[in-house]
């Protein structure tokens, strides 16, 4: 029997089919493990504001880059008037329950963000090999130096580090 864990550990290589231990298994069951989410467009989606506002009220002062404090219902909603993302997605689960979001920026930046319910149940694994999928090319995170785990979570998927930002004021 396929445990989940290995399918995890499958498809958060460097590349899954890259002949690796797993490239039977990940052959086998990477259609159908991307397959167990489902990208809804946020730029289209009616329910995006709020949920995208309940995740984003789930972060934790580590995981935050953008802002300071948490913004207020109508600074969220101008946020999402001004498209900030050339792709944005609602992550949902096979019962169609939204676990998180993913995004792409103009300049192939990607954010991923799961409710805390979701975290650790290989959602982000899948919803990271799915977008890779839909949008090829290279990627890049940008990841507060507080937030340990998401900095291994993409060490793990086979991403490098490649520069420290500072910033001034």
């Amino acid at each position: 029997m396929v445990r989940l864990d290995n399918i995890i550990q499958a498809l958060s290589m460097k590349c899954p089919l890259n002949r690796c231990r797993f490239t039977d298994l990940c052959l086998r069951i990477s259609e159908r493990c991307l397959n167990v989410i489902s990208f809804r467009d946020v730029y289209t989606s009616k329910d995006a504001a709020e949920i995208l506002y309940e995740l984003l009220a789930e972060r934790t002062p580590e995981q935050n880059i953008s802002h300071k404090r948490m913004p207020s219902f109508k600074e969220h909603l101008d946020f999402l008037a001004r498209r900030p993302y050339q792709n944005w997605y609602l992550i949902d689960d096979a019962d169609g329950v939204t676990v998180g979001s993913i995004y792409l920026t103009f300049e192939r930046e990607i954010g991923l963000f799961l409710f805390q319910s979701a975290q650790r149940k290989g959602y982000g694994s899948i919803a990271l090999a799915k977008m890779k999928e839909l949008h090829p090319g290279p990627l890049f995170a940008n990841i507060s130096p507080r937030n340990k785990v998401s900095q291994l979570f993409f060490l793990n998927h086979g991403f490098e580090l490649i520069q420290h930002t500072f910033r001034l004021g």
